[in-house]
């Protein structure tokens, strides 16, 4: 797991196959937090489990909220995925990708 820690984590730009957050350029999907920015290995969340979401929460365990940026739309999460998150009662909302960069920023 390549975790890297982030004095910003705020996401400057995305587009052509990554991200630009606090600086520093990173490839594919990732899962940001105040405090790192990891790799994060999920190429289609329609196939997003609940070993991925207690992964996701192992990773950032007092989390009240997750974003998940679905790509150019917004796509519905896995029942099964987003039942995880419920029964913690930690809130997960799906949107597409810019509007999950945006709201990032803003939480």
């Amino acid at each position: 797991m390549d975790v890297t820690p982030t004095s910003s984590a705020t996401i400057e730009r995305y587009g052509d196959g990554g991200f630009r957050v606090g600086g520093v350029r990173h490839e594919g999907a990732l899962c940001i937090t105040a405090d790192s920015t990891q790799r994060w290995a999920c190429d289609d969340v329609h196939h997003l489990s609940t070993q991925d979401a207690q992964a996701l929460m192992a990773y950032a365990p007092d989390a009240e909220i997750w974003v998940i940026g679905c790509g150019k739309t917004m796509l519905l999460l896995p029942s099964a995925f987003k039942h995880e998150f419920r029964t913690r009662q930690i809130a997960i909302e799906a949107m597409d990708t810019a509007a999950a960069c945006r709201t990032y920023n803003i939480l």
